[in-house]
């Protein structure tokens, strides 16, 4: 069975770009040396965006087709089906599945950055159901907040899509995060902002010790299944 690793952080933190690294490192690892005669078998995919249904939920969100409560539970439904239908089908092909966002997203966003409490009930029951039967581990990569917004808008040219990503509403969703990873039993959680102060800034330094702390704990002592 594949070891799940979700990669969490506000936009623009650098998932994607640390998925695409890791993925590309693993594949071309050499662990012979621990007797394993063959190239890890990894997957990168994203909780939103793996079934075309996902994908054109993304776009109607993008487009600003739906309210914000529309997008919050369809948020939650193919977040729940990824979790229960596409790892379910695939976890025994591989050997690591990393992925792109968790259901911290819609803790971090909805829950705590809307304040949508009325959705936290549904939320802790579909994922106690699902968190007994498999076990996912976290990257949580903590970005620089002061840059996040004024990034966010140049890169991608959305100022109306992200017009409520205010500094109050900002400071919400990172605090979500981090009460989300505190909860949680397996998780690495690296700073940017920290690297960078200890050794300099650079995506390449940042990429290094990011993928150290992966390798560290989850490939040293990786076996394959007897």
């Amino acid at each position: 069975m594949a070891i799940l690793v979700s990669f969490d952080g506000i936009d623009g933190c650098g998932k994607t770009t640390t998925i695409q690294h890791f993925k590309s490192k693993l594949e071309n690892l050499d662990l012979r040396d621990k007797g394993i005669n063959r190239l890890l078998r990894v997957a990168n995919t994203k909780l939103i965006g793996t079934t075309d249904e996902s994908i054109a939920f993304r776009k109607l969100v993008l487009d600003g087709k739906l309210s914000k409560h529309e997008e919050a539970l369809g948020f939650l439904y193919h977040a729940t089906y990824f979790y229960r239908q596409w790892i379910k089908e695939h976890q025994g092909n591989y050997d690591f599945i990393l992925i792109d966002r968790s259901r911290a997203s819609f803790y971090a966003y909805q829950i705590f950055g809307r304040g949508f409490q009325e959705y936290m009930p549904m939320y802790t029951s579909i994922c106690g159901e699902d968190d007994a039967t498999m076990e996912m581990n976290y990257f949580y990569i903590k970005g620089n907040k002061a840059k996040h917004k004024e990034m966010i808008i140049k890169e991608r040219n959305e100022l109306d899509f992200f017009e409520s990503m205010d500094s109050s509403f900002h400071a919400k969703v990172y605090n979500g995060f981090e009460d989300y990873m505190a909860r949680q039993k397996s998780v690495i959680s690296i700073s940017s902002e920290q690297i960078e102060q200890d050794y300099g800034p650079g995506i390449d330094i940042f990429l290094k010790h990011a993928y150290d702390a992966f390798y560290n704990r989850f490939v040293a002592n990786f076996k394959l299944p007897e």
